[in-house]
């Protein structure tokens, strides 16, 4: 049986990165923000709801503004895309450095503006980033809204075990990883928040660049997107 190999940004230590970013800043949001979230945008619509319930109309408003700003880096993302493969660039490295060159600027301007500039900031990154990077060795996982990885973790492993499946098993461990590194982000977050507030959100350009700088030295990432496609192309017939 052929090996199957996959591009860095499919890899689980990268996609542990990503979650990893993606719990620390809906952390840094929520202890920082207001409790609004940079990307879970299901709890943002609860909290304007509950607020507009409370008759607080103002204050419920201020969690359509992530909600927005998430939409709107979606929209960029798809925009962008398919205008960087033209030219010939390799896309996810170009989406993950707009990525780390905007949470560099929402971490410099954040402790001086008030939150809705920041939040903003954050969602329409937190958007790029679920949108460019959709994958993990070959599966479907979401590096932002947990849910759906802990159906998968549940259905893999269901499977696995009753029709003793032992790639079923391996894929369920590898989305389980990822929802671990996501709680280590969120955690490390939280645990910084309250040594150096706002400024955290430094220390997470840490695993920003090493995205970068994993993309970056890819081996013939040319080559190797003509492969991928391919194989995503075999894969959807």
């Amino acid at each position: 049986m052929e090996k199957q190999t996959f591009r860095i940004f499919e890899r689980l230590r990268f996609a542990a990165l990503l979650t990893f970013v993606s719990g620390f800043l809906d952390a840094y949001t929520f202890t920082t923000q207001n409790q609004r979230f940079a990307g879970l945008q299901t709890g943002n619509l609860i909290n304007m709801m509950v607020h507009l319930a409370d008759g607080h109309v103002f204050l419920s408003l201020t969690y359509l503004v992530p909600v927005l700003f998430f939409a709107l880096g979606q929209s960029v993302n798809v925009f962008l895309e398919p205008l960087v493969r033209q030219k010939g660039y390799h896309w996810h490295f170009v989406s993950s450095c707009l990525i780390t060159i905007g949470v560099a600027i929402v971490a410099v301007y954040s402790p001086f503006v008030g939150h809705n500039a920041t939040i903003s900031g954050l969602s329409f990154c937190a958007a790029m980033q679920l949108d460019t990077f959709k994958r993990v060795r070959g599966q479907a996982y979401a590096n932002i809204m947990m849910i759906g990885n802990i159906k998968r973790i549940s259905q893999q492993l269901t499977t696995g075990f009753l029709q003793k499946d032992r790639k079923a098993i391996s894929k369920g461990l590898h989305i389980a990883w990822v929802l671990l590194t996501f709680c280590l982000g969120a955690f490390a977050a939280a645990l910084l928040t309250q040594i150096i507030g706002e400024y955290a959100l430094y220390t997470v350009l840490i695993p920003l660049l090493m995205i970068n700088a994993y993309l970056l030295f890819e081996k013939h990432p040319e080559t190797a997107s003509s492969q991928y496609e391919g194989s995503l192309m075999e894969n959807t017939r």
